[in-house]
């Protein structure tokens, strides 16, 4: 009888130990869906974002403002959210028709992206954002040159004399990189917008 009772006592002790680390584990469950419900509603954020300038983006800009205040999705986003928006909306419109199609090229490419993809297009453009001044200029120029040229003639001309003697290691796999993945480093005067991708929320 004796032995029952220390068997059954020992096994409510370790029952009790066990819950704190049970709780653990469904507040991390918890945390984990919580992470991928946000980062999902973002991704549809930003798509429709994307959808929605292009079928704005001839109205002037009173009357883009004017609808976007009156589209559901901006309705419910948080008032700095709804700022933040409006800001790069004011951006994307100042900038000339070949950069406004530019930016909707990347939203729509970085919409299309895996986790993991976006995951390595951060890594570089935070490795692009981290270059001197006079590195990001050389790094534009090639990332110009090379993206006209095919998969087979970038990796022969980043593999050259020539870019050797003018980029480093790293700065070539990062031309690598961006050249891969379709990603082109930011244009002169917009180093710090927050790509990617261009409007990003």
């Amino acid at each position: 009888m004796k032995r029952l009772e220390a068997i059954a006592a020992i096994t409510m002790m370790m029952a009790m130990l066990a819950l704190p680390a049970l709780a653990q584990r469904h507040d991390d469950r918890k945390d984990n869906k919580t992470k991928d419900q946000q980062k999902q509603q973002q991704q549809q954020q930003r798509q429709h974002l994307g959808d929605w300038i292009k079928e704005h983006r001839n109205q002037p800009p009173q009357e883009q403002r004017k609808a976007l205040q009156s589209d559901p999705t901006f309705k419910n986003l948080p008032p700095e959210k709804q700022q933040e928006l409006e800001k790069r909306l004011d951006k994307f419109n100042s900038l000339p028709p070949a950069r406004q199609d530019h930016v909707l090229d990347t939203m729509k490419r970085w919409n299309e992206f895996t986790p993991e993809q976006r995951s390595r297009a951060r890594g570089l453009f935070t490795q692009y954002r981290l270059l001197p001044l006079d590195r990001k200029q050389a790094m534009r120029q090639a990332f110009s040159k090379l993206h006209m040229m095919s998969p087979p003639q970038r990796e022969q001309a980043i593999d050259s004399p020539e870019f050797k003697n003018q980029f480093n290691d790293n700065e070539r796999d990062l031309l690598r990189g961006m050249t891969q993945m379709h990603i082109g480093p930011a244009h002169e005067g917009d180093e710090d917008t927050g790509n990617p991708p261009p409007l990003e929320p």
